[in-house]
């Protein structure tokens, strides 16, 4: 297994380097991949982000999906070309602040996507202060686990940091405990999953599928749990049976993928109860716990007692 240096015995150094060079190979696809994909999405959804998101006064959720929109492509696209060898005259002291600053980033992205999630759970469920407040605490004991296993397993090893001649990247020795980085968000997800099958449960699938709005909500809700614990346990398996050399196998292209997926939830959601010809601004919706296809001017509810708005 590669960790920065080579065997003393030529013959083995050889094949390692044989070895590595596969490795980083397959690694640089997938992170190709990972970025067309993103790029692709963002081609195929530019019309409605203009109409639903740049046409529309700002929130909390046009400015969460526009920071990644827009941040993620960027840091993908320098770590591409550090992957591809543009990086192996950094100085140490550039590589280690690239590569925390690139840690922070990661991790606001996922924990910015996972709060959009846990906004549209607390709204299924009416806004109650029981739900709202234990999902609230669920992330916030998420973000900051998280975070601190990230940059532990970082700073600890800070001092390895170094452009790779031999692979032609920034390289670091990784300590093995920075898998159980992924756990939490499984945690939080599955939580998240099992609380919107609940309340899906406790509504008739003839009142979800009559109500665009909450047909949307669940379909969009279940496609996104199974992309993220997939790409959650993609990060697992690589960091724990993988070879150090396939560090960036799964960590970009995850990303990526995560990203457009919840690029489509705020889309979709907008386009399906947002289309406005004027200039007024964007519609509210009101979403409850049992629905009664009540439809009121400039809202949708669910049921017939008023409730905080999901605002999109």
């Amino acid at each position: 297994m590669y960790n920065g240096t080579l065997s003393s015995d030529p013959v083995v150094a050889v094949a390692e380097i044989r070895e590595i060079a596969k490795h980083f190979t397959v690694s640089r696809y997938m992170i190709v991949a990972g970025f067309v994909i993103l790029l692709y999405d963002h081609f195929l959804t530019i019309k409605e982000e203009i109409e639903f998101v740049w046409r529309r006064p700002k929130n909390l959720i046009s400015w969460i999906f526009l920071f990644n929109r827009y941040l993620t492509p960027a840091v993908i696209a320098i770590d591409i070309y550090d992957k591809l060898g543009g990086a192996k005259d950094l100085s140490v002291a550039v590589i280690v602040t690239w590569v925390i600053s690139e840690i922070v980033f990661h991790f606001a992205s996922h924990a910015s996507i996972h709060a959009l999630v846990v906004i549209r759970v607390n709204a299924l469920w009416g806004n109650r202060p029981a739900i709202r407040w234990s999902l609230y605490g669920g992330w916030f004991v998420y973000a900051v686990t998280s975070l601190s296993i990230a940059l532990t397993a970082a700073l600890q090893h800070v001092a390895t940091f170094h452009p790779d001649p031999l692979i032609n990247i920034c390289f670091s020795i990784v300590s093995k405990f920075v898998l159980w980085v992924w756990v939490p968000p499984i945690i939080l997800e599955s939580v998240l999953f099992s609380l919107t099958v609940a309340k899906s449960i406790q509504q008739s699938r003839r009142a979800i599928s009559s109500t665009p709005i909450a047909y949307v909500l669940y379909r969009d809700g279940a496609l996104y749990f199974v992309v993220i614990t997939l790409c959650s346990i993609f990060n697992l398996i690589v960091w724990e049976w993988l070879p150090l050399s396939y560090f960036a196998l799964a960590e970009y292209f995850t990303l990526a993928l995560v990203n457009a997926m919840a690029s489509r939830l705020i889309l979709n959601l907008r386009q399906l109860g947002g289309v406005r010809n004027d200039d007024t601004p964007p519609t509210v919706y009101f979403v409850e716990a049992a629905p009664s296809q009540q439809l009121q001017s400039h809202s949708i509810s669910f049921s017939n007692e008023p409730h905080p708005p999901l605002f999109i």
